[in-house]
Formats: structure tokens, sequence, C-alpha cells
């Protein structure tokens, strides 16, 4: 049985100890339950944020659910039967009991013939305009409208007509009035005229059976537009259109564009029991469309979570939708939660994944404190096992002390953690988001659970340490503790090994899956558990293996031992020998002879230092082992990409290490004592400082981790802003092809000439292109700007070399001649010489102003066979002077279908006062060239004996066009390309290719290449850069105004946003879209997971690690205090002094903390390196870019390692203190 009593006994013999087990217990007791609890809130402050959002651009009244039944049968006991089942599934959602819920019911569409409209009307037609609409009814409808002629509607029936109220809108729309008799008739389902004519027909047939008679009572109006009752848009209920069918082309950037000619729906208001008794027994069995809308009070939505909200809605629409088949459910609410989804997903998984971590580490330092508790009762264990108790009996002790424990955490701290998740929401950090008020936390039942499983977990842990511990101390019948000398359990039983292994598979999959999210059988998303937590079992892993080399790293660092040398050496180089040799003779690669070289080289040195005898040997060991890490560098083929620098760092392992062992003995030698006695102790007794190392590891590369993930996230997502847009502004014009034609971004570029605030503007043009002059060619990105001064942001790993220097490539050659024509001239001609009658040629003059605008004059068609005198007066409105681009034929049609032949050119000239001056001769090619058409073109000139030119025209054109032109800024355009690029092309640096441009061709030269440019986010990462001017001058020879292709702005400011303020009034334009760094900066910030949730776990970690590892160096110092107590007083009866006592104290317990914080950090910063790419999630499901790149937060690191090490000094200083006034006449006789 539990002696509950002899538990509190226990526990207070040794109060100190024994509290700090239960302070660790209630914190992780606190932080694992406040874990659901704050993520719950988080999830419930960012759902805020978000109506906020979407409530600051709609009204309240679009905040609804709205259920839709298309097939209602229009009877009263249908119709109420119905409305009753829904009003109650609606009432009970979110359980408001006075729920504003309109119900609208509507006929099929009608036809309305009203024969008081006037043949004059604007309606006028042939015939009486055709009418079409429907009988609406709406719950409370009459409590909203004032009726401005007439009465309202009512309930009484007259079998004679049917009393409707019209809108005044429509009423005017319509011709009517109070007393207007309309006709009604089914419309059949239809809106084609052949069903409307016999619709018509049937009534002017005098065949009335289908027809009742409406007679308007009233005419009304709204009594507010703004009243929710029109839930934001009144047009829909009062005169709504026709619905546009996406396939008749009124379709713009998905947005419908209405004809002016489309005529609204007539909508008829009628009575609730005028429309169930008079319609449904007119047409009896008909059914009608109907809605039930339900307002959603902000303060309700406010209160709620995601996942309430979102398993409410699906469990509403399962209830609606299996009662009445057909229906449908739809909610605002469900937009707001899918467009945050993906986000929420992204920005939940790192708050997750540090939560889980830290609990972790809380639970290692409970299972470490244990075990030195236990440990500090040596002298009770072996006491008990004197007497001949089995394990049964410290089983039961340790369990009755873990239940104390256990019933005060789990019986008091989940209540805490509600107030304190709540009360964060006062601090700093999130006054931006909550305005100062508490977080939203809710009363559930998760926090319970994940208190009573962390309880249950804490005395596990703390029975299993104490178990042991007290095994150890039994078997080794040593309870003095000095020395302990048996291996800790989890390296007799290799779980250290097995926990290595397992914490690499998982990193294996982190890298295969890239992400730490998987999907359910049902295809939705969530966070894969184990990948989860294996930053932890990663950081674990390496630790317990560390400890199973530390001893072996001792003696090598103390200069006993070489083995560890041997180990590391012996193992590279036989695995760099065996991969050597089988690239040799299975991939048949010679130039792996050079490494296996290296091996063997490596092997002699390490057999020289085996067996040296002396310094001088040591020396020659340790050059041998330098040259085999040169022999690849010195005598290997300079292409050798296989020799990594990873493999060459790996041989220079060994010689370091050799160098390192000489200069330990040497120093060993020549150092003091004290020296030497602190690494002799950490040799021969290295498991007594195991745990505390094991602790300060795991805490430090907790905070490592932590710390350096936060700053990578924070770092990432700034980045991905500054990547999206590319500078501080950037303003898009749609590529659809209505405003690419109607409107132009130089209004916008003369506006940010014209700011103060605008540093550099750059015109872009951005357009999706393939290669080859086919259908088949390869699909990537073209992008043109003009470098010289590009203000876009770019990282380092973008590209191999600065990316300035790159950019500098595409910069236009110098001209050396140009084809000018003088401002004075007034017409310019050409003789040309066709070998034949072309009937579909016209010959044109390609000419560019001095603003870059390009004219094309028709020299007309030569139906000649001989020499002709081309001539064409030039244009008034041009900026002078002009400039030749191109001579060319023009021919309808596309690709190879024009006509092939011939033609010769001589003297081209232009007119001056009636005469003809010459501009170019032809005599020879100068900078002519041909206008790229195809692949597979037969365009070619030559050079005729007489003078001129002769140019054969194959029958491939490029856009109608072929000809030759003046090449002043060459031939092609120099491009640089993406690595994605050049590897699905198969392309590289200097190569050509042809390339379609908005249906034009072009000639590329790929120049360099990169790995990333900002703003292009495809996920091929497929593109091509250009110099814009150099692209439109090679477009322009086709295209007439190719400037035009230019739909993109890109802005850099002079001070930091401060033009953001009047931006969105100065820069708007209709089909354009402004991007401002600011406005995304600012979303970042409002971030309530990012800004908010992650800086807070981020602090609360850094304080738990810190006190976690100042506990826990505290808990080693108190426990082996009475050991080390004995041990100094021993060196002190020798004759060691005070100083070298202090010297070798503070030396020790410094090694320790630098070691444990090494190991940390190390383990950490790899934890993140491996776990980055999984945990930076895209908020949109796709690819991230920029990859993230991790970022170390130095200073959160060096302040909270400064200020352990300030706890360190004192813990040292108290503790050298308290050894001084040691009287060691009473530690003689204890001793």
């Amino acid at each position: 049985m539990l002696d509950l009593n002899l538990a509190f006994r226990r526990i207070t013999s040794n109060l100190a100890l024994n509290l700090i087990v239960f302070i660790s217990m209630a914190v992780a007791v606190l932080v694992i339950s406040s874990s659901p609890i704050y993520l719950d809130s988080i999830d419930r402050q960012s759902l805020r944020s978000e109506l906020k959002d979407y409530l600051s651009n709609h009204s309240e009244a679009e905040l609804n659910i709205n259920v839709d039944y298309p097939f209602m049968t229009i009877n009263n006991q249908d119709i109420a039967k119905i409305d009753g089942f829904i009003r109650d599934s609606l009432q009970s959602l979110f359980k408001i009991s006075n729920a504003d819920i309109q119900r609208q019911i509507k006929t099929d569409l009608f036809e309305f013939d009203i024969p008081e409209q006037s043949s004059s009307s604007q309606l006028n037609r042939m015939i009486r305009p055709t009418n079409q609409g429907y009988f609406l009814n709406v719950s409370e409808f009459n409590d909203h409208v004032i009726y401005t002629k007439g009465s309202g509607v009512s309930g009484s029936q007259n079998r004679s007509y049917i009393p409707v109220a019209v809108e005044s809108g429509s009423a005017q729309e319509f011709d009517l009035n109070v007393g207007s008799i309309i006709t009604a008739f089914p419309a059949f389902g239809a809106n084609t005229r052949s069903h409307l004519s016999q619709s018509r027909r049937m009534f002017n047939t005098g065949n009335t059976d289908n027809t009742v008679t409406v007679k308007v009572v009233g005419i009304f109006e709204s009594r507010d537009v703004n009243d929710p009752f029109w839930r934001g848009d009144i047009d829909k209920y009062m005169s709504p259109y026709p619905p546009i069918e996406t396939g008749s082309g009124l379709f713009r950037d998905g947005i419908g564009i209405r004809s002016q000619d489309v005529r609204p729906y007539l909508v008829l208001m009628v009575d609730h029991n005028v429309l169930t008794g008079q319609l449904g027994a007119k047409y009896n069995g008909t059914v009608g469309e109907s809605r039930w809308n339900m307002l959603v009070p902000p303060e309700v939505a406010r209160n709620g979570s995601r996942r309430f909200i979102s398993e409410s809605l699906s469990e509403l629409s399962s209830e609606i939708v299996s009662r009445l088949s057909g229906s449908s459910v739809r909610s605002s609410l469900n937009l707001i939660l899918n467009e945050s989804k993906r986000q929420h997903l992204s920005m939940y998984t790192p708050l997750l994944i540090l939560s889980s971590v830290m609990v972790l580490g809380i639970y290692i330092f409970i299972f470490v404190v244990s075990i030195y508790v236990v440990r500090n009762r040596s002298q009770d264990s072996v006491l008990m096992w004197r007497r001949g108790f089995s394990v049964k009996g410290p089983l039961s002790y340790y369990f009755a002390e873990g239940l104390v424990f256990f019933m005060i955490s789990v019986g008091v701290f989940p209540f805490l953690a509600f107030p304190f998740v709540s009360l964060l929401g006062l601090i700093p950090p999130f006054n931006s988001v909550t305005g100062n008020e508490l977080l939203p936390v809710q009363l559930f039942p998760a926090p319970f659970i994940y208190a009573a499983v962390s309880g249950i977990l804490n005395l596990v842990v703390y029975v299993s340490a104490g178990l042991i511990a007290w095994n150890s101390q039994i078997k080794l019948k040593d309870y003095d503790g000095i020395r302990v000398q048996r291996k800790p359990f989890f390296q007799r039983y290799y779980l250290d090994y097995a926990l290595l292994i397992c914490s690499l598979i998982l990193i294996w999959e982190l890298r295969i899956n890239s992400t730490v999210l998987d999907r359910n059988k049902l295809g939705e998303e969530g966070i894969n558990e184990f990948l989860m937590i294996s930053p932890f079992i990663f950081l674990l892993s390496v630790s317990l293996v560390f400890f199973r080399l530390f001893p072996q790293v001792l003696r090598f660092l103390s200069g006993e031992s070489k083995t560890l040398l041997y180990v590391v050496g012996y193992i590279f180089a036989l695995a760099m020998g065996f991969t050597s040799i089988a690239n040799v003779y299975i991939e048949s690669d010679t130039r792996w002879l050079f490494i296996a070289l290296s091996a063997g080289v490596l092997i002699v040195s390490l057999v020289v230092f085996r067996i040296s005898q002396g310094l001088k040997t040591d020396i020659v060991a340790v050059l041998i082992s330098i040259s085999s890490a040169l022999i690849p560098f010195i005598y290997g083929p300079d292409d050798m990409e296989l020799f990594s620098y990873e493999v060459s760092r790996g041989f220079f392992v060994v010689p370091i290490m050799m160098f390192v062992f000489l200069i330990v003995q040497i120093g060993y030698s020549k150092s003091p004592l004290w020296f030497y006695l602190v690494f002799r102790n950490f040799a021969r007794d290295s498991g007594r400082y195991i745990w505390v190392i094991l602790l300060l590891a795991i805490t430090s590369g907790i905070l490592v981790f932590a710390t350096t993930l936060s700053m990578t996230i924070t770092r990432s997502n700034l980045e991905k802003a500054l990547y999206k847009i590319g500078s501080d502004g950037r303003i898009t014009l749609s590529n659809d092809q209505f405003y690419r034609s109607n409107y132009s971004l130089k209004n916008h570029q003369d506006k940010l000439i014209g700011n103060t605030q605008v540093a550099t503007v750059t015109r872009i043009m951005r357009t999706d292109s393939k290669t080859g002059s086919t259908k088949l060619g390869h699909k990537f990105e073209f992008m043109a700007f003009d470098p010289t001064i590009n203000n876009s942001w770019s990282r380092s790993d973008f590209s191999e070399h600065p990316m300035e220097s790159i950019l500098n490539k595409l910069n236009p050659f110098a001209v050396d001649h140009q084809l000018v024509i003088p401002v004075t001239a007034t017409h310019i001609g050409v003789n040309l010489k066709f070998d034949n009658n072309y009937p579909n040629i016209t010959t044109k003059i390609g000419l560019i102003d001095n603003e870059g605008r390009t004219f094309n004059l028709s020299l007309g068609r030569i139906n000649s066979t001989d020499w002709t005198k081309a001539i064409v007066e030039l244009p008034d409105d041009v900026s002078a002077p002009l400039k030749l681009l191109s001579i060319y034929i023009s021919e309808p049609g596309f690709g190879p279908s024009g006509t092939s032949g011939g033609m010769e050119i001589s003297d081209l000239f232009y007119v001056i006062d009636q005469a003809e001056l010459t501009l170019e001769e032809f005599n020879e090619f100068g900078r002519w060239a041909i206008i790229p058409s195809s692949v597979l073109s037969s365009d070619n000139m030559s050079i005729l004996k007489n003078g001129g030119v002769k140019f054969n025209f194959g029958k491939h054109m490029n856009s109608s066009v072929r000809g030759i032109y003046w090449s002043e800024i060459g031939e092609f355009i120099p491009v640089i390309a993406s690595n994605d690029f050049l590897r699905q092309t198969g392309l590289s640096i200097g190569d050509y290719s042809l390339i379609e441009i908005d249906n034009s061709i072009v000639i590329v030269k790929i120049v360099d290449r990169i790995n990333f440019f900002a703003t292009i986010t495809t996920i091929e990462n497929s593109f091509l850069l250009a110099d814009l001017d150099t692209t439109m001058f090679h477009l322009n020879l086709v295209k007439v105004n190719s400037a035009n292709l230019v739909n993109e702005l890109l802005f850099a400011l002079k001070s930091d946003y401060s033009v953001t303020d009047n931006a969105r009034s100065g820069l708007s334009l209709r089909g354009s879209e402004l991007l401002l760094l600011s406005e995304e900066i600012a979303d970042l910030k409002r971030d309530v997971f990012l800004s908010v949730g992650l800086n807070i776990l981020i602090y609360s970690i850094i304080l738990i690690t810190i006190f976690l590892a100042c506990m826990g160096y505290l808990i080693h110092i108190v426990c082996n205090y009475r050991a080390y107590q004995r041990y100094f007083a021993s060196l002190r009866m020798v004759g060691i002094s005070k100083t070298q006592l202090y010297s070798s104290l503070i030396t020790e317990n410094l090694f320790l903390v630098f070691l444990g914080f090494i190991i940390g950090f190390w383990a950490g910063i790899e934890m993140c390196s491996h776990m980055v790419s999984s945990v930076v999630l895209p908020s949109d499901g796709k690819v991230v870019i920029p990859s993230p790149i991790v970022s170390v937060d130095w200073m959160v690191i060096g302040t909270s390692f400064s200020f352990f090490i300030v706890v360190f000094a004192i813990i040292v200083l108290i503790t050298a203190w308290k050894y001084s006034i040691s009287n060691l006449g009473i530690l003689s006789r204890t001793e």
C-alpha cells in the first residue's frame, strides 16, 4: 500500500531538491495545458482580426448564412414545415434565440404583358416589349419600405386579380402606376424568342387558362438603402438582371459587362397568402426558389473559433442537404475561413513544433533532476538494499512521491492556465492586435486532458529515473558519489544509436517530403506528429551519441589516447578508398584514382603517427596527411567537380587532429598541475558530468533552434514580400487585351517621376513566351527592363556572381552608325525590283522617331518586275529626327503560309526641296540583317555586282513580315537565363535561340545565368531577362509601337514609404494593381500568428530554457557538493594551494558549460537547417520563393548565454567560498 505520509516526510527531508522537481513538474503541466489554450486563443484572435478586415471592406449585412432550396412547392403546408425546420436549424447553429432570419420565395420566370406601355417608350419594339420577371415574397418586407403611391399588398385574396407592389424605379422603367393591369403567364423556363412568341400566341389566341391578371396596388421605396434587411445589395431585390452566361463574350477579367440593351427583370412583390393561395392554386404543384438568409452578429463570430465555425457550418449543411435534396448552404464565414486556411496552417505549424520541442525539453529536465535527487539519496538506497528490499520497495516510495506531485500539479495548474493565457493579451507585444484587451479564451476539455497526460508522464519519468539511479547505486555498492565507472543505461542498451538512426530516418523523410504536413485519407492536410518532434529527437540523439564518444574525446584532448584520431582517420580513408575504386570499376571514371591515392597516403600517415617514437616522426606524419589532402588539387584535372568542398574538408580533419594532439601533449608537459587535474578528472570520471552536459546541450539546443527558426521565419516572410514586389512599389497592368488596348502606364510613370519621394522608376515588359516558332516550344516567362536603373531587390544566392555585374551584360551594344533622316526631309524612297509579280505582297519602310515610336510607311504593291522607284511622304506628327528601321514586305497570313520569291534593293534615299539624296547605297552588308522568321527559314541576302542587295524570302513569316533591318544594336537580344530554363531546354551560356514574344519571333543569345530574380514567381522558375530598349527595337521590326507591351512599373523611394498615404489615390487606374512594400510589411506586423503568437512563444522558450539550464547546473553543483568537498580537501592535504583549487574548479566548470553549449549550439543550427524548408510553408500551397535562409539571432542567443554565464559565475564563486571555509580536520576524520 502507498504511504502518502511517508512520501511527504521523504519530500520534506530534502525539501530544496524536491521543490525543484515539483516546480519543474508544475511548469510542465502549466506549459502543456496552456499550449492548446494558447493556440486556440491565437486562432480566435487571428479570426477576430480577419473578421475586422472583412468588415472594413464589407457591410455587416454581408456576414450571413444562406440556405437555398430551388424546389419549394408553393403551398402553405410544405412552406410552413420547411420554414420551421430551417429556422430551427439556423437558430441552433450559434445558439441565437432572436436571429435575424429573412425568408424569400420567388416563382419561376413569368412573361408580363403590359398593355399600358406606350409605343414611344424607350423599350419600344416591333411588337410590345418583352417583359420577364417573377413574383417575390420576402418576410417582414412592409416594415422596411415606404409606399409613395397606393398601399401595401395585403393577405386578402381577390379572385379577380393578384395585388402586387412595384419598386419606384421598376415602375418607371416598365411604365407602371397604381392601378396598372398586367397579364402574366409562365415563361416556360426559356429565354428564347421562339418560346416567348409561343407564349404570346397562346395568350393572343384566347387560350387564357395559363394566365393570371395582376394589378399594381402600390409603389414603394426603401426606407434606408443601407438597412441590413437588404443584405448589402438592394438592386438584387428591386431590379435584378438576367444572369450573364460565361460564353456570351460579356466577361472582362471574370467580371460581367452588360450591354445597355439588356433589360432588368420585373419584380412583383406579393403577400405570402396570395402567393400560396391564388398563385399556388392557379399553378397547382408548381415550385419556386426559396432562400433563408440569417445575419451572423459580428460578436458571435468573434467569440467563435475556426474549428467550431467550420464544423458547425459543415453539420448544418449536412443536416439540411440530407433533409432537402438539392438544397445548398453558403456563408461568407466559409469564404473567410477558406481564404486563410492555408496561411493559418503555415503559421500554426512552427508554433506547434516549437511548443512540442519546449515540452520535451522540460521532460528531459525532470528526468535529469530526478536522477540527481535519487543519487542524493544514495545512502537510503544502499540501506534499503542491505535490509533486503526488492525493487518493489523503492518503486512504491518513488510512486508515492510522484503521486503527491501529480495530484498537486494536475489539480491546480490547469485552472491557472486559462487566466495565464488570457492575461497575455495585456502585454505590449499583443497590444497592437488585442487593443490592450484580454486574449479570448474558452473553457474546453483539451487542456485538462493534456494536464492529466502531462501528470502521468511526470510520474512515469520520476519513477523511471528513480529506479534507474537506484539500480546503478546498488550494483556499484558505492555511495560516496566520487567515481561512477558503470556506463549509463542508454549506452548499455545502445539506445543512443537507436535514437540516432530514428532521427536520421526522420530527417531523410523531411528531405523527401519537404514538409512536416501530411494528408489523411480524405485528402485534408495535417501535421505529421513524428516529423514534428524530429528536431528534439535529433538533438537528443546527437547529445547521447556524443556522450558515448565523450571519454575518448577527453582522453584525446588530455593527450592520453590517440584512439579517436585513428577511428576517424581510418573510417574516412577506407570509405573514400572503397568509393573511389567502385567509381573506377563501375563508372569507368579514372579521375577517382586521385582520391583513392589520397586515401592511401592518409592511411600511411596514420601508420607513421602510430609507430612514432618522437616529435620529428610525428611532424613527418602530419606533413604526409596534409599532402593527402593536396594531391587532388595539385594533380587532379581542373574540371573535377566531384571533389567537393565537403570531401576536401574531410581530408583536412586528420592533419588538424594530429596537430591538435601534438600541441596538447606539448602543452600538458608545461601546464600547471591544476590544469592537468581538470582534464584528468574529465577523462577518468566522465560519468559524473554526463547528465549536466546533456541538460545544458538540450536547453541550449532548444534555445538556439527556437530563436534561429523564429529569425528565419521572420526574415523569410519579409524576403517573400520583397521578392513579390521587387522594390518599394510595383504597378501592374492587366494582361487582358482590353486593358492593354485602352489603358497605358504612361500616366503612372509621369506621376511617379514627378513625385519628389520617388528615387527611380523602371519600366518592365513581362509576358509569357516560348522557344522556337512552333506551338511545341518550351514555355517560360520573359521579362525586359532597363538594367542601368534596375532597383529590384536581390540576394547573394540568386546568382553565382554579383547581380549588378551580370545585369551589365544586358546593356545594348554601342551604336557605330545610324541611318538618320534629316529633319528637313519630306519624302523617303527606295529602288526595288521583284523577280515576279506578287499581288498580295505590300512593301513597307519601318521608321522610328526620337521618342521611340515606330511608323510603318507603305510603298504599296509593286506590280512590275522592272526597277521601280517607290517613294512615300514622311509623317509630320513625329519627334524628329527619324531613323530608318527596316525595309520589309507584308503578306496576309502567319507562319509558313507566305509566298516565296526575291527582290533587289538599291539606293535608299530621302527628298529635300525635291532633290533626292542617297541615304544608303547597299554596296556592302554593313549592319543589314534579316528579320528572323523561323528555325526553318530560307531567307537570305546577297550583294549584287552592280550595287545593291538581293533579298530572297521563303514562305515562313514573322507576324506577316519578312525583310531586312539595320541592326544598329546587334542582330540578337542578349538575355540572362535561369538555371531551370537552361536545364529544361538543354541550352547553355553562349547559345543562340529563336523565341516568340507576343506572337513575334526574335533571336536571343544567352550571356549568363542566375537562379532567381525578384517578382518572377513561376513554379517552374523558367525565365529570360533582357534589356527593354533592345527588346523593343527587335519587336518594332514586325510590330507598330511595341512600347504598349510595357505592363509594369517598378519604383524605389528616397525615404521609408512616406508616399504610401497618397499612393492609392494618386496611382489608381482601372485594370491595374498597385503593390506597396509598406503595406505588405504592415500586413506582416498585423499577422497574429507571426508578429505576436510566434514572438511570445519564443520569449517563453528563452525564459524556460534559461531557467532549466540555471536550475540544472545548480542542482549538479548541490548534489555533487559533498563529493567535491572531500576531493578538494584531499588535494589540500597533499599540498595543493587554494589558488590552484579555485583555478581547477573554475576551469572544470567553464569547460563543462562550454562543452554543453557547443553541442547544443551546433545541434540547434543543424536542426534548423534540416527543418527550415519543411516548416516555412507557403500560404498558397506552392513552393516558397525565395527559399528561406537559416538566420541566427546572435543578439538573443548572445544575451541569453551571457545571462547564464553571469549565473554560472555567481554559483562557482559561492561554491569556491564554501570550499574555502571547510574544516580540513573534520573532513579528514569523516573520510
